[in-house]
């Protein structure tokens, strides 16, 4: 085939071969059997507990993949792709919209896909959808304007350029996408090294920013907070309840919390961007694809004016989902 997936399975060196080790073997087996047609490879490891950094996890297997190549006798870029493990779903033509628009901008060395929020998670807690929805536009909304950065979550780079800076940085143990996207741009000298492919869809769990919410913190749970990540791994969000838009007192409620959560996101832009208005159409057009429109009150407040659109979107996605598709990258497709 015209792709291959690499795996990497890592385990503290005490728990290789533990019942949850094997288990994930068991999967990819599976995988194997069901898919047959599936390039699918996988490598196991042990890695003591001062090397089990992502940095260097995530090099050891991007490593392996230009090992691939070169064993394979391919003297082209291969493209690097790279997901985490808990995306919810892709769209149809996920990995061709990365190969034609390489073949369509072959000046570019990498490239960020359309990641997006677990609609799941947004239909049982719409604040969050606003808060998630709203960074990933203003995020694309550079993006579109050479200042692509990224993800390990979903983000792409030729074999040539990620052989040119020398790999993932092994110290790492978050960051290091965002490290390898600066690397880049600093070896090409161009912030136009990086694009935007906005077809590559990819939906990712929203598990965080669910446990954020429910501790009811402003700042997002870190990575490496173990308690926290503890509660988020037990939550399951398929069994909440969705929001109810009947309740009128409950959409007033929520309506409250929305214009507080638009409120600090412009506040804080404001403080970097400085675009003098919290009305500036750069905001305007971002609320305005959630289905929001608003404005400022005489003290600088934000006032939510109609958001009976994103009300309308916000119901569409759960009637989507309780009709049980499970490609929940579909959800996003269909509204």
């Amino acid at each position: 085939g015209s792709f291959e997936i690499i795996l990497l399975v890592n385990a503290p060196e005490k728990k290789v071969g533990s019942k949850a080790w094997q288990a994930t073997l068991g999967e990819i087996k599976r995988a194997k059997k069901d898919f047959p047609g599936l390039q699918l490879r996988y490598v196991t490891t042990g890695l003591p507990a001062d090397q089990a950094r992502i940095g260097n996890i995530r090099k050891i297997v991007t490593d392996l993949a230009l090992l691939r190549q070169r064993d394979a006798g391919i003297s082209d870029d291969i493209l690097l792709l790279s997901n985490d493990a808990d995306n919810q779903g892709l769209s149809s033509g996920y990995v061709d919209s990365y190969r034609k628009y390489f073949d369509q901008n072959p000046n570019k060395d990498g490239a960020v896909g359309n990641l997006r929020f677990d609609p799941q998670a947004h239909v049982r807690f719409p604040e969050l959808a606003v808060k998630e929805e709203l960074a990933t536009f203003i995020d694309q909304a550079g993006f579109q304007h050479g200042n692509a950065c990224l993800f390990g979550s979903n983000s792409v780079m030729k074999s040539s350029i990620y052989a040119g800076i020398g790999g993932y940085p092994t110290s790492k143990r978050r960051g290091e996408q965002e490290w390898t996207g600066n690397a880049i741009r600093k070896l090409r000298q161009s912030r136009e090294t990086l694009g935007f492919v906005s077809d590559a869809l990819l939906t990712t769990s929203s598990r965080r920013g669910v446990t954020t919410l429910l501790s009811g913190s402003r700042e997002q749970v870190a990575f490496g907070d173990v308690e926290a990540e503890r509660k988020m791994r037990d939550y399951k969000i398929s069994e909440l309840s969705m929001f109810d838009y009947s309740n009128e007192q409950g959409v007033a409620t929520l309506q409250g919390k929305i214009e507080t959560i638009l409120q600090h996101i412009i506040d804080g832009y404001e403080r970097g961007e400085q675009l003098g208005s919290k009305e500036a159409p750069y905001y305007k057009n971002n609320i305005g694809k959630l289905g929001i429109r608003y404005r400022v009150d005489g003290e600088g407040k934000i006032k939510i004016i109609d958001m009976s659109a994103f009300i309308s979107r916000q119901q569409r996605m759960q009637q989507l989902i309780k009709a049980g598709d499970r490609d929940i990258a579909k959800v996003y497709e269909a509204v």
